[in-house]
């Protein structure tokens, strides 16, 4: 491994445990919520998807991630974001992942999931729907670029590629799987369900929809003919 992809690595790693104990300093309550919800986020990590090009996979799993930053706290989103990371990398790999790799991929999903409910936090206004939905929204959105901005950013280090190829190259094929995932979770959140209840009514619909449906995107893309320039 290139000497800067090491470092940044490490970099992620260190940041990621930094957040993971401020998690675990903080109260957690270990609710039937709780759990709902990281039970979803794991089940949801099983669906793995491979990118074209490149050799990192997408989830559903950052579906529940948005979901727990609209109904639950910001220690229990880290917990759960950690969570789906390590069982996305543990799932039936193709080639079993190094010590390194799991640390690297938990502590970005920590990075990324406590910034996203840190930006809801930021926007919510207590009681106000309309407002969770418009944050829910951001939350999004930040999930989305604290995992291209890392992933290609350790993609670049490792291929000594060019930044805006590698970045434009991961973004092509995880938004259109974003805005797909963003959309279920904003129904979720206008319908004010909890983790728990949600298990029984629209988990199994969005694992499905989300890992078949996004399946399909991709194969349009991929078969649709570039035009000649």
């Amino acid at each position: 491994m290139p000497r800067n992809a090491l470092i940044y690595g490490w970099a992620i790693i260190a940041t990621g445990i930094a957040v993971l104990v401020c998690a675990l300093a903080s109260p957690v309550s270990l609710g039937p919520d709780f759990f709902a919800c990281l039970a979803l986020a794991s089940l949801a990590a099983t669906f793995k998807m491979k990118l074209p090009k490149l050799t990192t996979t997408i989830s559903p799993a950052f579906v529940f991630v948005l979901v727990s930053v609209a109904t639950l706290s910001w220690s229990q989103t880290v917990l759960i974001s950690a969570a789906s990371a390590l069982v996305q990398c543990l799932w039936h790999p193709k080639k079993r992942p190094t010590w390194l790799q799991l640390a690297f991929n938990a502590a970005a999903m920590a990075i990324v999931g406590g910034a996203a409910h840190a930006v809801t936090g930021l926007l919510t206004v207590k009681g106000g729907t309309d407002v969770l939905v418009v944050a829910l929204g951001a939350a999004g959105v930040t999930l989305l670029m604290g995992n291209t901005l890392i992933v290609s950013t350790i993609l670049c280090l490792l291929k000594e590629a060019p930044f805006m190829t590698v970045w434009r190259s991961v973004q092509l094929w995880m938004v259109p799987y974003y805005l797909a995932g963003g959309a279920l979770a904003n129904v979720w959140a206008r319908a004010q369900l909890t983790p728990f209840s949600g298990v029984i009514i629209l988990a199994p619909l969005s694992v499905y929809l989300l890992s078949v449906g996004a399946g399909e995107v991709v194969k349009t893309t991929l078969q649709t003919p570039r035009r000649a320039s």
